[in-house]
């Protein structure tokens, strides 16, 4: 009869093996897909400042000439995991608003100081020059400066409370474009203002420019609005904009440029009444950023691109890749149902609903170490206190600081309703009330430790310090007890909680608990290429590991391991289950693979006893195939009998078979798309027809109808990992079975 498999030990059942999950063709080469992000840091901000491009990102300024090939950081003095918003330069210095406030360089950005715009400082967006006079605008409203910056004084009576996102001036009029209440006016150099929103029916305003005359207004949400009457009234301006959140605008005296959330670049050549789209050679669909330079037009993108025109927006090209290059560096993978998220080194949160096709960026402009869930709700780990989020990810909220003496927070747990939190450089906290408010629980050792790892096993808590060791505590950590692992004092660099099972990664190797941390023992780790362990999970009876030189999968605690790198092997900063998939966090982003193709992998080696029916069924359809992974291990060839069973379910009773199955098989790492083997009807080769059935009746199998349409083969197969595919021939779907039966 047709038998649990002990692969299904290790895929909880066959009705796991969904069609969703095995529809995408990168999984028939079993090897890691790349997601499309978290994509780099986003570009907000540009200035051509004499021979210099200066790019404004999410984590800082970098520099390169206006055609360079490569970019430079120019952030020294200015605060870590800045956004910069806005640049410009006035007589000899050369100003940066940022969302931490405004930065001011005499040298032309090598460094920088903060200047004193009062506490807290705003988050600033538009500078605009007005003969002596310098005004920048933000979160709390407009100032003026008559000496290039150095000084400043507050100008927003009559403002609104909302954030100030643009400026400009027309005559000796200044117009402010705001957050939620529209465009205000000043007729005295900033005094004092007026609502002037006549005729606008979006009142976000992201951008302004004059043009021909006519002043231009983009808002988030309602697209462009022009006014003839120098701001007095507002007329919409859309035709040919087919996405109406407009973010950047500039102007080149003949043209007018805008930037859109979702749609690239448009551009008018009539002043407003028709707009096109100009898009060719930009990769990226959201530009924030514009700004003209002689006969150049300059756009920067979400995700780091920078893109230079020099024929009015009919083409593009890229101006020095990425100011950071690659994808975000990700320290943090974690899910909740239905969501894949990624903590990013400086970009923040990101969250994806289709499994990291795309990526919204939730929280930005924090380092994520660790998210977690608590409670109905999501928590984590920064470098600026605990923060939640109650709607899985949309929104996020700082918990509270009393009594948190250190907001960089390294390391989080969350036993029952406490939450624990480890600091960089003033030990472990506590709270009670859901993060509102916090407690020290430190030993005198503690009181000064970096705590860089946590994890809890029931009501035990477990820290890894970067200069004191390990503890552990038994009462919520009133008190501490130092653990020997490997050594006294040895520091941890990541802990992982299986059954009653922790593991803790050191320098000098992977060490075992199976007593709740009270004694360890060196895990032998052979074929796990270097001690230093950077990332671990445990999942079910498996253990992954990642390491420099990629991932790592052990089913014995570590006694040996293999590798599951094809498509990665590079190195890994965090491991997390999504659905039926891993993720990996990497410092390009994060990655995926099916879990079946790893835990759902028989591991086969040369002396292996008889398998007694490895199997795995589930509905096929066409283009949805059915896959199972197998990994033949040791130095030796492994010979197999694989069967894929469609029509021979019948005879179990088994509704809705499929009728006419087909095998192939692929192996990771041979450098082609192709199957190395590969079989339609059994019985069509006779020999084939022969040998199978005569070796499916010496290991017990159930036999296959002579004239049946399903697939069997016998092959020989050297160490390596497979992947079996079984497809519907033709357009019928049905349930089918994957078969695979070592043999002596």
């Amino acid at each position: 009869m047709i038998t649990t498999s002990s692969l299904l030990r290790f895929v909880s059942s066959a009705g796991r093996l969904t069609v969703a999950a095995f529809a995408l063709v990168s999984i028939l080469r079993a090897q890691w897909v790349p997601t499309s992000g978290p994509l780099g840091p986003d570009v907000r901000a540009l200035l051509v400042d004499g021979g210099t491009l200066l790019a404004g990102t999410s984590v800082g300024v970098f520099a390169t000439t206006p055609t360079g090939t490569a970019w430079t950081e120019m952030n020294s003095g200015m605060a870590p995991f800045v956004t910069v918003q806005c640049f410009t330069r006035s007589g000899p210095n050369l100003l940066a608003g940022t969302s931490a406030g405004l930065f001011l360089s005499t040298n032309s950005g090598t460094t920088w100081r903060a200047i004193d715009l009062g506490s807290p400082a705003p988050s600033l967006f538009s500078f605009l020059a007005v003969g002596p006079s310098l005004f920048v605008s933000g979160n709390t409203g407009v100032f003026v400066s008559s000496d290039n910056g150095l000084t400043w004084t507050a100008r927003r009576t009559g403002l609104p409370t909302g954030a100030v996102r643009a400026l400009i001036a027309s005559g000796s009029t200044l117009l402010a474009g705001t957050v939620g209440g529209g465009v205000y006016v000043s007729t005295n150099d900033g005094a004092s203002w007026t609502a002037s929103s006549t005729g606008l029916t979006n009142l976000i305003i992201r951008g302004m420019a004059v043009h021909a005359g006519k002043i231009f207004a983009t808002t988030l949400g309602g697209g462009v609005f022009v006014s003839s009457d120098n701001g007095a009234t507002w007329v919409e301006k859309n035709q040919g904009i087919t996405f109406k959140e407009v973010v950047a605008i500039a102007t080149d005296g003949v043209n007018v440029f805008v930037g859109t959330n979702g749609a690239g670049v448009f551009v008018t050549t009539d002043a407003g009444e028709n707009w096109v789209p100009v898009n060719t050679g930009i990769a990226f669909n959201i530009i924030f950023a514009l700004t003209v330079s002689g006969n150049a037009v300059y756009a920067g993108a979400a995700g780091g691109g920078v893109y230079r025109s020099v024929n009015a927006g009919a083409s593009w090209t890229s101006v020095g890749g990425s100011p950071v290059p690659g994808k975000a560096a990700v320290l943090s993978v974690s899910s909740s149902p239905g969501l894949l998220i990624a903590g990013s080194a400086a970009g923040g949160i990101y969250t994806s609903t289709n499994g990291g096709a795309t990526w919204i960026n939730s929280f930005s402009n924090r380092s994520i170490r660790y998210i977690d869930q608590f409670g109905t709700s999501l928590i984590a780990a920064t470098n600026d206190s605990i923060y939640a989020s109650a709607d899985n990810g949309l929104t996020w909220r700082k918990t509270g600081d009393a009594g948190l003496t250190n907001l960089v927070v390294f390391s989080q747990a969350v036993i029952g309703s406490r939450i624990f939190a480890g600091t960089a450089g003033s030990g472990v906290f506590m709270s009670t009330d859901g993060g509102a408010s916090w407690v020290p629980r430190n030993t005198p050792a503690l009181s000064t430790a970096v705590v860089a790892r946590m994890a809890a096993l029931g009501t035990t808590l477990f820290i890894g310090t970067n200069s004191t060791g390990a503890y552990r505590s038994l009462d919520f950590g009133a008190t501490w007890t130092l653990m020997s692992i490997g050594a006294p004092n040895t520091n941890v660099s990541e802990f992982a909680v299986s059954n009653n099972n922790v593991f803790a990664s050191t320098a000098s190797g992977l060490f075992l608990s199976t007593n709740n941390g009270a004694t360890w023992a060196a895990v032998p780790g052979a074929g796990l290429p270097s001690p230093n362990v950077g990332a671990l999970l445990a999942h079910g009876s498996d253990l992954f590991a990642g390491t420099p030189t990629g991932l790592f999968v052990t089913r014995n605690n570590g006694a040996t391991w293999t590798p599951v790198n094809t498509g990665w092997t590079s190195r890994i900063n965090a491991i997390g289950i999504f659905e039926d998939r891993i993720a990996l966090g990497t410092d390009f982003g994060v990655l995926t693979r099916p879990l079946a193709e790893m835990i759902g992998s028989h591991l086969l080696t040369a002396d292996s006893p008889q398998v007694a029916n490895v199997s795995s069924r589930a509905v096929v359809a066409p283009g949805s195939p059915l896959i199972v992974g197998f990994v033949v291990s040791g130095n030796g060839p492994k010979r197999l009998l694989v069967r894929g069973v469609g029509p021979g379910l019948g005879a179990f009773g088994v509704a809705g078979a499929l009728a006419d199955p087909r095998l192939d098989i692929f192996r990771s790492g041979v450098g082609t798309d192709a199957p190395i083997a590969a079989v339609d009807n059994w019985t069509d080769t006779p020999n084939n027809g022969a040998q199978v059935a005569a070796t499916a009746a010496s290991v017990g199998a159930f036999p296959l109808e002579q004239s049946s349409r399903d697939a069997a083969m016998l092959g020989t197969f050297s160490p390596g990992a497979y992947t079996v595919q079984l497809s519907s021939v033709g357009t019928g779907s049905g349930v089918a079975l994957i078969e695979i039966y070592g043999l002596r």
